[in-house]
């Protein structure tokens, strides 16, 4: 509901005027101007709508979201996990920063889990199984390690047919724009496909693109009764292309500069 929200945003001139579109129950009419400031912010319209879904399931537990403490009382009484809990502390924190409320963040002890690396051949089944247009998708994201909505904003000018590269030409999350070298077989996937998505290559509409592959994915665990295809998320083509990339150079500077990375810690 993102689009709905900014769109009721823009017509709106001053906060009051903003909370009359949800009301203000436990602060929740905040969150309609906390998506618009995100969005005038230049923040991706899925980082945008993950904190507010976030800060929504906080108010659904009684937090009201103008006041810190009541937020600390939900998050020292309801069971989240560390993970969930690490989530809501940081949306929140980036909520009490645009609306200048003061809160010292609260510590959670969290050891996130390594991330799920799948073997080749997985990724390749996967691909195998899809249709034309997802299989070249998945191959894209295993040849280049891009974020999916990136893939999905790729036009035909980026793809250079002759030196066989795709450029990234619309980075996410702050990244920088990257040219990546490609296999032929990527090429001739790209090349065999219609413009039906003209300028683009792909569905820019990421989300579809995601439930045709969870589809993909879950069926595959079924029919060739492999769990581990359950694991596989279409970001889990970056940690496959990156751990791969860093075992034949083993230079992490590589790695961050095929992944876009303004800094070497990410």
């Amino acid at each position: 509901h993102l689009s709905a929200i900014l769109q009721e945003a823009k017509k709106m001139d001053s906060a009051t005027e903003l909370k009359a579109v949800v009301g203000d129950e436990k602060g929740k009419g905040k969150l309609v101007e906390y998506a618009w400031k995100l969005k005038k912010r230049g923040l991706q319209d899925n980082t945008i709508a993950l904190r507010t879904y976030i800060l929504s399931q906080l108010a659904d537990k009684g937090a009201n979201l103008t006041d810190p403490d009541s937020v600390e009382t939900v998050l020292a009484t309801e069971p989240f996990t560390a993970a969930k809990k690490r989530n809501l502390v940081s949306a929140y924190t980036s909520f009490c920063k645009v609306f200048r409320i003061g809160w010292d963040p609260i510590k959670v002890k969290y050891e996130p889990k390594q991330p799920f690396v799948p073997m080749r051949e997985e990724l390749n089944a996967l691909i195998s199984a899809a249709g034309k247009r997802t299989a070249a998708f998945l191959q894209v994201a295993k040849d280049t390690g891009a974020r999916s909505g990136e893939i999905s904003k790729l036009q035909w000018t980026d793809i250079n047919t002759e030196n066989l590269t795709i450029s990234i030409n619309a980075p996410e999350k702050n990244s920088r724009s990257r040219t990546l070298k490609v296999t032929e077989k990527t090429i001739a996937m790209i090349k065999a496909l219609s413009n039906k998505y003209d300028p683009y290559i792909f569905n820019p509409n990421n989300e579809s693109t995601k439930a045709t592959f969870m589809h993909l994915r879950n069926r595959l665990a079924e029919t060739q009764q492999n769990p581990r295809f359950k694991q596989i998320h279409l970001h889990t083509f970056r940690h496959y292309f990156a751990c791969n990339l860093y075992r034949k150079t083993r230079t992490l500077k590589t790695v961050q500069d095929a992944l876009g990375h303004k800094s070497i810690t990410n």
